[in-house]
């Protein structure tokens, strides 16, 4: 097998591992999301598939999914992450892809505005967040105002496919300008194909997932055993790779 120093992960709450919860922590007396992470990071970053891919390689883990993230923010991230790294040779990285139809803005004020833990990394407000019942109550309601007519205006089948081409081209040129490796996968259904040779052509991890019988967290994400599933099924395919 291919030696790498490091592994990193780019994409949604399913690379992110959510919903992987301490058993031995109690989170019911936090209302803060920002505390919970930070209570929980440990016991997360110890069980999620890229961590358990970085232990068998031999390699640290360098973590950039987030939560309801879209496949535009992991190019942000991916950007994000070249320039704090001062060495990124010898690097896998391994990018889980949500759906196409998820969109980000940037939102510079981020951290003031929702004193987040992860404000560090995370600076855009998700229309997969907008949309659903964890949006904060403190989110300005131009955002909503801005996805609606997003929604509305430009939103279509076509966007969504340049989305998918464009994340695909830049995770694979910042792979090329670096030497480095990258690993892609379907993380949630995706109607969208490329010929990228770093891109694996498997059915998407949770389909495959509910196809071996494997349930998932009660919020829709792989549990414990779902993670080691998804690592064993990434080592497998690197093993064909690169052995």
């Amino acid at each position: 097998m291919k030696k790498f120093k490091r592994v990193v992960v780019f994409g949604c709450s399913c690379s992110y591992g959510f919903d992987l919860d301490d058993p031995k922590a109690s989170f019911a007396e936090i209302s803060d999301p920002g505390l919970r992470y930070l209570k929980n990071k440990e016991y997360r970053l110890n069980h999620v598939y890229g961590k358990l891919v970085a232990d068998y390689l031999g390699a640290e883990l360098d973590m950039f999914a987030c939560p309801a993230a879209s496949i535009g923010h992991m190019r942000w991230q991916a950007q994000n992450w070249l320039e704090q790294t001062e060495d990124v040779s010898d690097s896998l990285i391994l990018a889980g892809f949500t759906e196409a139809s998820r969109e980000s803005w940037f939102f510079a004020d981020y951290a003031t505005s929702f004193q987040k833990a992860d404000a560090s990394f995370n600076k855009h407000i998700h229309n997969n967040s907008i949309s659903h019942r964890y949006v904060d109550e403190r989110l300005d309601p131009q955002w909503v105002d801005l996805y609606k007519k997003w929604m509305l205006l430009s939103h279509c089948e076509e966007w969504e496919k340049y989305n998918f081409q464009q994340t695909v081209l830049f995770l694979d040129g910042i792979a090329k300008l670096n030497d480095i490796e990258a690993f892609h996968f379907y993380m949630l259904p995706n109607q969208y194909k490329t010929d990228s040779k770093n891109f694996w052509n498997s059915p998407d991890m949770i389909t495959k997932l509910n196809k071996a019988g494997m349930e998932i967290t009660s919020g829709k994400h792989p549990n414990e055993i779902g993670h080691q599933l998804m690592a064993q099924w990434i080592i497998e395919e690197l093993k064909n790779r690169y052995d």
